[in-house]
């Protein structure tokens, strides 16, 4: 009688919970039910309740049982409303934002997220390395040309093609052209008089 009355109300329930009935076989309140589902890992459908008193949320017992079981399952989630609210409630869409970005976000579990974070990374190692600087600071200059920056800094002073002041007189600032100090880097510390 039972299961005629539910198969009347619009669901089976040997394959979907009421909420509070799912929340009841994990052992959860209701409000993590509704966190797991959120992330994906419980399958969820609304249907109308009897004498139309609004729609009643039920979850699926397979994925109930497979959370129990230590396997959780992933399932498509809604992406977040547009700001102007234009689409509708539930809606699987892009979000204008990130144009590329999937329609549909979905939990990764274990050898799933090491092998996205193993693409990740060697898709990093082959992107274009990011362009040369053509002006370096004292401090940058020095690392790049294995110069020390206190020689680099004398040498700016006296008057050096490789090296511009950007700053003020009395407070210096000096930016050193990477293609000059290479030759500047030519001339030998310890052998320069300063």
């Amino acid at each position: 009688m039972e299961s005629l009355q539910n198969l009347q109300n619009g669901y089976d329930a040997a394959s979907w919970l009421p909420k509070l009935n799912a929340a009841e076989v994990l052992g959860i309140s209701a409000r993590q039910l509704e966190r797991l589902a959120a992330k994906g890992q419980i399958e969820t459908q609304l249907t109308a309740r009897d004498r139309g008193r609004g729609k009643l949320a039920l979850y699926a017992r397979a994925d109930l049982e497979a959370i129990l079981a230590g396997h959780p399952n992933s399932h498509a989630v809604p992406v977040d409303q547009e700001a102007d609210g234009n689409a509708p409630a539930g809606a699987l869409q892009l979000n204008p934002a990130q144009p590329a970005a999937p329609a549909v976000a979905v939990r990764k579990t274990g050898g799933e997220a090491m092998a996205v974070s193993f693409l990740q990374q060697l898709a990093a190692s082959f992107a274009p390395a990011a362009p040369c600087k053509p002006w370096l600071t004292l401090t940058e200059a020095a690392e790049y040309s294995g110069l020390p920056a206190a020689w680099l800094r004398r040498q700016a002073r006296a008057g050096a093609a490789c090296a511009v002041n950007v700053g003020s007189p009395a407070s210096p600032r000096w930016r050193f052209s990477r293609e000059l100090l290479g030759d500047l880097s030519a001339v030998r510390p310890d052998s320069a008089s300063a």
